[in-house]
């Protein structure tokens, strides 16, 4: 009998942690081995996110960087946990951790919209990031005139960028208008001349 009941208790299987069972999709009869995955266990209160970001912020992104998200109208503190240094499609990968509680209504696989804080808000001139960057390395731009009939090539100092904007460090004025379209045939040139029709 104590070998028929130590046969029956191998049968049966534990988790070694508590939380809620997801991916569980064994069918009756089948043969599992010794250490086969069965299912996953999502403990409350363990949550990790995961969350890709731009090549570009690589060196300004550090263990330890606070985050936050919005879910159902309240905002969630985290932290950047781990960094994946590898790129990726122009991206590489980051985990964050909640810092105090954590939404109660997410899920596995769920995509939510996280805010990385990078640094101090301040004040700046933003230049709408183009393909013209490309072409000149940020080192110069067309500024159109005032009146719209030309443009003038003028070396600038660029700073910060995104997928929307470039920071201007010196070089351009608010409130003036630069071509960001592709420089493309326009390389050598240094001043161009909009027709009337254009």
């Amino acid at each position: 009998m104590s070998i028929a009941r130590s046969s029956l208790s191998q049968l049966s299987l534990r988790a070694p942690v508590s939380g809620q069972l997801s991916g569980f999709s064994i069918q009756l009869g089948q043969s599992l081995q010794q250490g086969e995955r069965l299912g996953q266990i999502d403990s409350a209160g363990r949550n990790k996110l995961e969350a890709d970001v731009d090549e570009f912020y690589l060196g300004r992104v550090v263990v330890g960087q606070t985050a936050s998200i919005e879910v159902g109208g309240k905002t969630y503190g985290l932290k950047v946990a781990k960094i994946y240094p590898q790129v990726r499609n122009g991206q590489f990968r980051i985990d964050l951790v909640f810092e105090g509680p954590e939404p109660a209504s997410i899920q596995r696989g769920q995509t939510l919209q996280t805010k990385l804080t990078l640094g101090d808000s301040s004040r700046a001139v933003l230049l709408p990031d183009g393909a013209f960057f490309n072409d000149t390395g940020g080192n110069w731009v067309f500024v159109v005139n005032k009146s719209g009939t030309s443009a003038e090539r003028r070396q600038v100092q660029l700073g910060r960028r995104n997928s929307d904007f470039i920071e201007v460090l010196d070089g351009l004025r608010p409130g003036e208008k630069v071509i960001t379209s592709t420089y493309s045939g326009m390389l050598d040139k240094d001043h161009l001349r909009f027709d009337g029709d254009e």
